[in-house]
């Protein structure tokens, strides 16, 4: 593995949570559709019930991510959005993971699941790679090619 994919630490959504007193975390029947949201005033973060381990941290690091971030409101709210999933994408799949994974499966689905992710996450990671990582993704992605091949 090239020097670029520096190690680091697995994101622990909920470690970060009970580090963090004032906010609070309370599971609930949302409406169809939505997994969860964060009150800004409240310092709370709702979580739909039933979701899997996989997507309750991505749903609760997304949430915490708009907290950290802060309210934003009006014509930039789809921009924030999509900054906040990138943002939760990257802190929950971090580079030397994401190609340790990519070694043994090019199967979303695979790679979703060894890395403790939704796919939809997962594809958001691949599709925003930062220009410093499509190097060393492509050079992974060539090797495993190149040992498959006949």
């Amino acid at each position: 593995m090239s020097a670029d994919a520096r190690i680091v630490p697995p994101m622990h959504p909920w470690r970060a949570i009970r580090e963090t007193p004032d906010v609070r975390v309370i599971f609930a029947d949302l409406p169809a559709g939505l997994l969860g949201f964060c009150d800004h005033d409240k310092r709370t973060i709702w979580l739909t019930n039933g979701m899997s381990q996989r997507q309750r941290r991505a749903v609760l690091q997304h949430e915490r991510t708009h907290l950290l971030r802060g309210r934003v409101c009006g014509h930039f709210e789809q921009r924030e959005e999509l900054a906040v999933e990138q943002q939760t994408a990257h802190s929950l799949i971090p580079l030397a993971a994401l190609v340790d994974a990519l070694k043994w499966s090019r199967d979303t689905h695979e790679v979703a699941a060894e890395l403790w992710v939704p796919v939809d996450l997962l594809v958001v990671r691949m599709a925003h790679l930062h220009p410093s990582e499509r190097p060393l993704v492509r050079e992974v992605l060539a090797q495993v090619e190149e040992m498959i091949s006949p």
